[in-house]
């Protein structure tokens, strides 16, 4: 058998191409002869050097380092992924809390719509509920100080009429004291007819009430599903466009009969239509009560109504019908059965109806 003997170190090999490789890489003998190492394989993980192929795919699989690091980007993703989720998460409570602070103050939606394109149709149905709800408290509140400002205006008028009447009737006791009777006219009292407890008044008989129905407990009950939930949430408002409703009735030819009346606005005299086509003095605003006493059914309808709606999934409806709850509460208590609520919810509605009602 033919030997192969390497003529630098020495070493002998059985085949010829043994011999080659042993002479191309072999880096003792490369030493031995001052030749350069070239073109070495590397391992790209702990730099290691290789002159042949299969011993250097072969450390590729047993490499540490290279363990090492593919564990150390395992965890590196898994970090990554973390902090992405801790980033969706903090981005999406920014979010909500500037949705929730853009709702309370009706502001800034504009922006809302040119960066989060897909709320563009919810923020727009806010805003404009956010609008009307505004235009209606205002609103209310303008009728609010135009009351006021009437009832303030009528109890100085009267404070004042009553000054003048007193100091005509001192003026008429000094000059009659006198013995001269000057500027004093009998004034020709209102004609008043009794007749059975029925008290007519003069100013009466200027009112049409040829084909309205009388203002009887009847009439409520038959009108009592015309009291709707946006009444309800009106609260004394919505009492009062209910009677409104029901105590007059416009013609074709555009004049309007009424079966309820104001006489006497500074004392808060009202007169109510019988059966009988007769008027009766209403003392003490009855009718007010008995719609109270009437509509408690409907109200605790209403009222269930208004709550239910508290459990709606929407943050801005469920907090606007809960501020509802609260300001009907009171209101509420009003219905069936005599209490300071009650009264205070009359004297309101007895302050705007006379002023509807008036003859």
């Amino acid at each position: 058998m033919d030997k192969y003997k390497c003529e630098f170190c020495g070493k002998i090999f059985l085949k010829q191409s043994n011999l080659n490789t042993h002479v191309k890489t072999a880096r003792y003998c490369l030493k031995l002869r001052n030749d350069d190492i070239t073109n070495p394989l590397l391992c790209e993980f702990c730099n290691k050097e290789f002159f042949l192929k299969s011993s250097w795919l072969s450390h590729l699989k047993i490499c540490r380092t290279k363990k090492a690091l593919e564990n150390k980007e395992v965890l590196d993703e898994f970090e990554n992924l973390k902090k992405h989720q801790k980033l969706s998460n903090e981005l999406e409570l920014k979010y909500e809390s500037d949705i929730i602070k853009l709702r309370s103050d009706g502001q800034n939606f504009e922006k809302i719509i040119l960066d989060q394109s897909f709320v563009i149709q919810k923020c727009h149905q806010d805003y404009t509920f956010l609008l009307k709800k505004f235009q209606k408290e205002n609103c209310d509140l303008v009728e609010k100080c135009k009351q006021e400002k009437y009832d303030l205006s009528e109890k100085f008028h009267q404070e004042i009429k009553l000054k003048d009447e007193r100091i005509k009737e001192l003026e008429k006791n000094i000059e009659f004291g006198k013995g001269v009777l000057v500027g004093y006219e009998k004034v020709k009292p209102p004609t008043v007819v009794t007749n059975h407890n029925t008290i007519v008044n003069q100013k009466l008989a200027s009112v049409k009430k040829d084909k309205i129905r009388p203002a009887t407990i009847e009439t409520i009950t038959e009108d009592i599903n015309f009291y709707d939930f946006n009444m309800y949430l009106r609260r004394e408002d919505g009492i009062v466009q209910f009677l409104t409703n029901m105590t007059q009735l416009k013609l074709e030819d555009g004049t309007i009969e009424q079966n309820y009346a104001c006489t006497d606005k500074a004392r808060s005299t009202f007169h109510r239509l019988l059966d009988s086509r007769e008027w009766t003095l209403d003392g003490g605003a009855k009718l007010i009560n008995e719609v109270f006493d009437i509509l408690l059914p409907i109200a605790d309808k209403h009222w269930k109504t208004l709550v239910g709606k508290t459990n709606t999934k929407d943050t801005f409806d469920r907090e606007y019908y809960a501020k509802k709850i609260t300001e009907t509460t009171s209101f509420h208590h009003a219905f069936g059965r005599q209490t300071k609520d009650r009264k205070n919810s009359v004297n309101k509605i007895k302050c705007e109806i006379k002023h509807i009602l008036s003859v």
